[in-house]
């Protein structure tokens, strides 16, 4: 049974998204883009942990690791972008000032999806309610 939810959700979102590895270089909002909204709907808030990438779905938690100081963060996926070639996610503020970004502007960094198979089999997991269950009746 988690075999075929496992399949359908590496169907519906990707091999290379739920396991992909990606290194490259990553840079961070800047201030001018607070409040704007991003891809998902949300505004901007340069003190949340966040972040823009080209194919993870929005919600995602992403892992990013400074390779030069192996400082990391967690962030969530609620843009698009980045849109320059030779990056590969786009930090907002505070993620960016946790593994030192801030000073060098661009760093080298590895992104990990944190935990998909932990994830899915919570979701698989958890019991229905049992009141969504029940069967209506038709009273005459």
């Amino acid at each position: 049974m988690v075999k075929h939810y496992f399949l359908l959700l590496i169907f519906f979102c990707g091999f290379n998204t739920l396991f992909a590895q990606e290194k490259g270089n990553a840079s961070y909002y800047s201030d001018k883009l607070i409040g704007n909204k991003t891809a998902s709907g949300e505004r901007y808030d340069a003190k949340l942990f966040t972040c823009a990438h080209r194919t993870h779905p929005f919600g995602t938690q992403l892992k990013i690791t400074n390779t030069a100081n192996k400082k990391s963060v967690i962030v969530t996926v609620n843009d698009r972008g980045p849109y320059h070639k030779s990056r590969v996610v786009d930090l907002s503020k505070a993620a960016a000032k946790k593994i030192d970004l801030i000073r060098l502007g661009i760093a080298k960094v590895k992104v990990e999806v944190v935990e998909p198979e932990a994830s899915l089999e919570k979701s698989i997991n958890e019991p229905l309610p049992t009141d969504s269950l029940q069967v209506p009746t038709i009273n005459d």
